[in-house]
This record gives structure tokens, sequence and C-alpha cells, in this order.
């Protein structure tokens, strides 16, 4: 995951959403301060799945950051998306946590593997 550029990263965390049942208007964010995606469960039933909780219809905001400091976290963001972090919370998805949550998501992780095969793994 450390190859994957932010534009990237942010379609990963999209990717994610989607397979998990949600709505995600667009892949790219940074346009309003502390967010840079929404998704919306579409789904009739809740979403819990490794730490992420939405009921039906219910919207959650994301901040996607390559490296997440302490200076980036603020409390009116739901949840954090971070490839690094200096930060451990229930609300903070860095690489181990998403790996976790990708092995529930086979579409998902099919695409970052896809995406990642020029790099050589050792």
């Amino acid at each position: 995951m450390l190859c994957l550029s932010s534009l990237e990263f942010e379609t990963l965390v999209a990717k994610i959403f989607e397979e998990l049942g949600c709505f995600v208007p667009a892949y790219k964010g940074g346009f309003i301060r502390n967010y840079d995606l929404f998704v919306k469960n579409t789904k009739e039933t809740a979403i819990s799945k490794e730490g992420i909780i939405l009921n039906p219809a219910e919207v959650k905001s994301i901040q996607i950051k390559l490296n997440l400091e302490t200076s980036h976290i603020n409390q009116i963001t739901d949840y954090f998306f971070a490839i690094k972090s200096s930060q451990e919370q229930a609300n903070i998805f860095s690489s181990s946590k998403i790996e976790s949550l990708l092995e529930f998501l086979p579409i998902t992780k099919s695409w970052l593997e896809q995406t990642l095969f020029w790099v050589q793994k050792t």
C-alpha cells in the first residue's frame, strides 16, 4: 500500500465503501476542508465491518491522508483513512486495519492487487 499515490489511495477508500454497500458520489475529495469523501449506506440493513458502522441511509464523512499526523485529526470527521498514522483510535484506519478489512472485500482487494501489479513482492 505504501506505493499508492494520493489519488489511488482515495480511490481505494471509495471502493471499500462501495463494496460495503454505500453510495460514494465522488472518488476525489479535498474541496471542503476536513472532508475528502462522503458515503451513504444505501442498504436496508446496517453495515458493520471491522469498525465501520453505518445505519441504513446514514451518511459518514471521511478524511484521507497518506500520513496522518495528530494535527490532521478533528472531531467533525467520522472516519480517517491513512497509509501511515501516528495515532490509534477506533475511527482511524491505517494500512494494517485496511488490510484486515480487505479480507472481507474480494472485489476491492483484487482492484488493489491489479493496481500494484508492477510492485515486486519479496
